[in-house]
């Protein structure tokens, strides 16, 4: 498993189980926009068939095998304030190359 190298936002995939507010400039600017919940929206990441998957509600047991999954692919697995957790209540998961973008996006939705 590895994940994608895609590079902008622009050219990438954006998965969620569930489109909220806080997304809304993530979903503007990412190329393609689907749901698509769960586990496998971050086996896709992982695998690199999608490039970023976003959890506005996660549980401690739905995110405990995502982490190492994710950062063994090459990828990263944080909360929405970008920690690298388990135990943050939601979450997201990139390709590590939109890592800093996606960050910088939800955080100017998050601010309003």
């Amino acid at each position: 498993m590895r994940v994608s190298t895609t590079a902008e936002l622009k050219d990438a995939l954006l998965l969620s189980t569930s489109f909220v507010s806080a997304t809304e400039l993530l979903q503007a600017r990412a190329k393609v926009n689907r749901t698509w919940g769960d586990c496998y929206g971050y086996v896709l990441v992982a695998t690199g068939r999608a490039d970023v998957m976003v959890d506005p509600v996660m549980n401690l047991w739905d995110c405990a095998p995502l982490l190492p999954i994710m950062e063994e692919a090459g990828g990263t697995f944080t909360d929405w304030h970008g920690v690298r957790t388990i135990s943050g209540g939601n979450s997201i998961a990139t390709n590590g190359v939109l890592f800093d973008e996606v960050m910088r996006l939800v955080a100017v939705n998050e601010r309003g």
